[in-house]
């Protein structure tokens, strides 16, 4: 079955939504990965306060990133699904990247919730004892699931690229 054009242009905006959101994921934690001391979810001793603060006001930016491209990808996704017409039976590939990406959507949502509360304290000047305890709680949230979540979405990357469980018209050498 081909394609439509409606189901092209979702495509697309999918992909370069999806390749932006995973991204700004990774530009986040290399951030926090500044902030933070080795391992652990307590903040450098040796970092200066102005420092912080811009890690701060820079990882909320991140995260402002990471929830338009995540609502792109949510919505590019959805058309995609609708506009494409493919047949789960047909393409299981399909069906098993989207049960990924949708059973991790109150995941996204909860966390994506904690994020906004980070964004609105760093942009209105809150502690940063009360920022830091909001990007902590961020991480802490659902004992890991959000790492088995961006886990399950670089999955998704590797079931569109080979294609398994796609039913095919030929048939093998050995039938006929």
């Amino acid at each position: 079955m081909k394609l439509t054009v409606a189901a092209k242009l979702a495509f697309t905006a999918l992909v370069i939504s999806a390749i932006f959101w995973l991204g700004s994921i990774y530009i986040r934690g290399f951030l926090a990965n500044e902030l933070f001391s080795m391992e652990t979810l307590t903040v450098r001793e040796n970092l200066p306060v102005g420092v912080r603060g811009e890690l701060f006001l820079l990882l909320a930016k991140s995260s402002v990133a990471i929830l338009a491209w995540y609502a792109a990808v949510f919505v590019s996704g959805t058309l995609f699904l609708i506009a494409s017409r493919l047949r789960f039976k047909e393409h299981g590939w399909l069906l098993m990247s989207a049960i990924l990406f949708y059973i991790f959507l109150p995941v996204e949502v909860y966390t994506g919730l904690i994020d906004l509360r980070f964004i609105n304290a760093v942009f209105n000047g809150a502690s940063q004892e009360i920022c830091q305890a909001l990007f902590v709680k961020h991480f802490t949230a659902l004992a890991g699931a959000p790492i088995v979540g961006l886990l399950s979405y670089f999955t998704i990357v590797i079931l569109a690229i080979w294609q398994p469980l796609k039913k095919s018209n030929h048939y093998s050498m050995g039938s006929g």
